[in-house]
């Protein structure tokens, strides 16, 4: 019997079964409300459902169980439109781009694996040489599913330092690969977590927490982090601290390596004549791992100043920074000073994204409502050359060393998946490497910009994509996906699923509201702390834009959002629940009075604020998700999806909210939750896990519209 076949008989069977279950009554694990109740300068907030923050305990079990009876009653109903999907996303949608970059002195890639679907790094020196496997992540297990997460190579190639994520944690383990023999060292690193690696002389640089039990690993605060030395060879017992964290921070700790491999750039927060302040230090690696920090950068945390690093060409420092210049700019640093910096490349209207050294010019790129630019300066701070790309095309990973004179780099739009471009600097000719084959006609579909106005006037981009030739205006079904935070930009992204809702009469709208960094440093600041309410505004205004211009309308109109998005979804859920017919959550934080309280959320406080502030708690209390919810509402249906090993935002975020809402709702919508096993905060690690998870979302949203997908075009 082919897989397909199997598919469908085993879904049918398990439906008939569900539905006859789903009608026995449920035990009193739904139904249990705590009497805690917790105090905050005077005000009294209810707590009932906190017995879930026990996420092995016997009752969050017992929750869970009957949380998957009602998800499979509510699966059944649209049983057919996954199978549809599923097969399709399962046939078309493994191509996502093949990833070509440059690290060192090799060009790496990752393919996926046809056996267990996970990505599996390749390398080669040069750009016509034939692949070869640098890691498998799995070669050595057979029943666990591992993802690398990032690598660094030893300055002679031999090399290959992992950054292993297991089940999509974000917890690391390092593993050491020498190239030439094939074959993996001794050598591994455990309890790393949000580090890069560095390599320097016979070992590498990496951070590290605290220890911590395996049940403490998904909600306890991360502490003591610390910068360490691991020499090849060597336990890690033997590892040397370089550079230690205050706790009390409530900030992570970053490094990097300049090309010419002198310099270890920290960045940290320390306290400084009693006061706290953003600093950059660097330590002369000439004198070794234990050589001096010198202290390059200070400023008040305060002001929230941002500084990145570009490299040291001639003695100076070469930073990005939003010093003075909300759009981003340009300064160098003399080395041997404190915050003694002169203008190199001064701000423009178009915000500044990133700078890279290649060619021995800095390759800066440039966005403008939609609209990606490269221009190429010299030392001097002088343009050489300049590159204009389409509306609704990302830019991304440009590569390359002060050395090369070729540049890789993406492109992408919302219907057409990742390619790789080289770009010759000395001709400023830009060529296709690698195209990317798709089993559709991409020249179908289009992408437009839109601008509204927010609730308080401010005037809001917003892409929309839909097939060539659709009435646009003519009450369509609209995926309404939003994110809004941490200055992070929402830009074009493929996803076949989508291509599959274009050809349905669908329409993917994306409005780039505040809170996000399209637009430099002020549009972030505009939509966080204090002033969050606008990211939620902004949204809102941008459902009420579609439906008012006739574009869809409640009826036909779904929001979704991930982590701060999940957060965004919830929050429009209690806020605007008229708005539109449906909702899907993804790995959202739900209860912003305790967010900063597990793993590493105290790393968040500085873009959502804190309770320990009267003011802020009244600003978190007055727009959190699960303390907002309301008796006798009638909540549009909602697909709430977590996972098992996301310790960014634990899984009891997404079970509390969801049982505080399942208690309040009234009416029949459907509010259920999607638990993976074998999933961290960015969600499934192989394509099977990832096709079945997607095609049931997009399941969910046809059939809450009232759709069947369009296939087999």
């Amino acid at each position: 019997m082919s897989k397909f076949l199997r598919l469908i008989l085993c879904f049918s069977i398990v439906s008939i079964y569900y539905k006859c279950e789903a009608q026995q009554e449920a035990d009193n694990a739904l139904a249990y409300r705590s009497q805690v109740v917790d105090t905050f300068f005077g005000t009294a907030v209810a707590d009932p459902y906190r017995w879930l923050e026990s996420m092995h305990s016997d009752s969050t079990e017992r929750w869970l169980k009957e949380q998957r009876k009602i998800t499979r009653s509510a699966r059944a109903k649209f049983g057919m439109k996954y199978i549809s999907l599923y097969t399709q996303l399962y046939r078309y949608g493994r191509v996502h781009g093949d990833r070509l970059f440059k690290e060192g002195r090799y060009y790496f890639h990752y393919r996926t694996n046809a056996e267990n679907g996970t990505p599996v790094l390749y390398y080669k020196s040069h750009l016509d040489d034939e692949d070869s496997i640098a890691y498998n992540p799995n070669h050595d297990f057979k029943k666990t599913n591992y993802i690398i997460q990032g690598f660094t190579v030893s300055n002679d190639g031999r090399y290959l330092v992992v950054s292993l994520s297991k089940g999509g944690s974000d917890w690391r383990e390092i593993r050491v690969r020498d190239l030439h023999q094939r074959k993996d060292l001794p050598d591994i690193i455990q309890w790393a977590k949000f580090s890069n690696l560095v390599w320097f002389d016979n070992g590498f640089f990496y951070s590290r927490f605290n220890d911590l039990s395996e049940e403490e690993k998904q909600v306890a605060s991360n502490k003591g982090q610390k910068l360490c030395y691991h020499k090849l060879g060597s336990p890690q017992s033997e590892d040397k601290v370089i550079y230690t964290v205050s706790d009390a921070a409530n900030s992570p700790m970053h490094f990097e390596l300049t090309s010419n491999g002198r310099y270890l750039i920290i960045y940290s927060v320390v306290k400084i004549s009693g006061k706290w302040c953003n600093v950059v230090s660097y330590k002369d690696m000439s004198g070794g791992i234990y050589s001096e920090d010198n202290l390059l950068i200070a400023t008040p945390r305060k002001d929230e100043v941002a500084y990145n690093v570009i490299d040291c060409i001639n003695d100076r420092f070469v930073v990005m920074t939003n010093l003075g210049a909300p759009n981003y700019k340009v300064i160098s640093f003399h080395k041997d000073s404190i915050n003694w910096a002169e203008p190199l490349i001064p701000q423009y209207a178009e915000t500044l994204k990133s700078v890279y050294h290649i060619d021995h010019k800095l390759f800066c790129l440039y966005f403008d409502k939609g609209v990606f630019k490269a221009v190429a300066f010299d030392y001097a701070g002088v343009a050489i050359s300049t590159m204009n790309f389409d509306l609704g095309t990302t830019v991304s990973g440009f590569s390359g060393s002060p050395d090369d004179s070729v540049v890789l780099f993406y492109q992408n739009s919302f219907y057409y998946p990742m390619v790789v471009m080289k770009l010759n600097l000395q001709s400023n000719k830009a060529d296709v490497l690698h195209s990317t084959k798709v089993y559709y006609d991409a020249d179908r579909y289009t992408t437009e910009i839109v601008n509204y106005r927010g609730k308080d006037g401010t005037e809001i981009p917003m892409y929309l994509t839909y097939k060539k030739g659709l009435k646009v205006k003519n009450n369509n079904p609209v995926l309404l996906y939003g994110y809004g935070g941490f200055g992070i930009s929402v830009n074009p992204f493929y996803d076949y699923g989508n291509i599959i809702f274009f050809e349905s009469g669908g329409i993917f709208a994306a409005p780039l509201i505040r809170g996000g960094g399209e637009f430099g440093k002020n549009w972030h600041d505009a939509g966080k702390g204090l002033q969050k309410q606008n990211s939620f505004d902004d949204f809102a205004a941008a459902a009420e834009y579609l439906t008012k211009n006739n574009y869809t309308s409640q009826s036909k109109l779904v929001i979704k959002g991930g982590s701060n998005g999940g957060l965004l979804v919830g929050a429009m859920l209690t806020q605007n629940p008229t708005l539109f017919i449906a909702a899907v959550g993804e790995m959202g934080a739900y209860d912003m009075l305790r967010y900063h309280l597990f793993t590493g959320g105290r790393f968040l406080e500085d873009e959502y604020g804190t309770v320990k502030d009267s003011v802020q708690f009244l600003n978190l209390n007055s727009y959190s998700p699960y303390q907002n919810l309301k008796q006798g509402t009638s909540y549009p249906a909602t697909f709430i999806r977590t996972a098992a090993n996301d310790e960014r935002v634990p899984p009891f975020h997404s079970y509390k909210f969801l049982a505080a809402l399942q208690e309040k709702s009234a009416g029949t919508k459907p509010h259920i939750l999607h638990f993976q096993e074998d999933a961290g905060h960015t969600g499934s690690i192989t394509f099977d896990a990832y096709v079945e998870e997607d095609a049931l979302v997009w399941a969910f949203i046809y059939k809450q519209l009232g759709m069947d997908p369009t296939l087999g075009f």
